[in-house]
């Protein structure tokens, strides 16, 4: 039996300090991660918040929905979600570990 598609959004808190190097830096993502035929891999469609949509949720599901898909190993997947929310921190906060995303693969079993 396969897993239902679900998305996993991550948004980095806003702070009166924010320096340029955060200011440039994507504010969070969303990302689609989607059954595949093959059961040793996983469609993992990713997508960065925009200010323009004023980092809503719905709208980072509409845009990560129409991205291309990329097939992934489903162990693989957590260290992808620590590296893209470790993009948006920018080392200016605690660096987030792939072991906070294991909770993922919970969902994938």
């Amino acid at each position: 039996m396969q897993f239902k598609p679900f998305y996993v959004h991550f948004n980095r808190p806003v702070t009166k300090q924010d320096n340029s190097a955060l200011r440039h830096a994507p504010r969070g993502f969303t990302a689609y991660i989607t059954p595949t035929d093959d059961h040793r891999k996983a469609g993992v469609q990713v997508t960065w918040c925009s200010s323009k949509d004023e980092f809503m949720k719905n709208s980072g599901r509409k845009f990560a929905g129409e991205t291309d898909i990329v097939h992934f190993n489903p162990r693989e997947i957590p260290d992808l979600l620590a590296r893209c929310a470790n993009t948006c921190l920018t080392n200016y906060y605690e660096n987030v570990s792939e072991s906070s995303y294991m909770y993922v693969l919970k969902y994938m079993v």
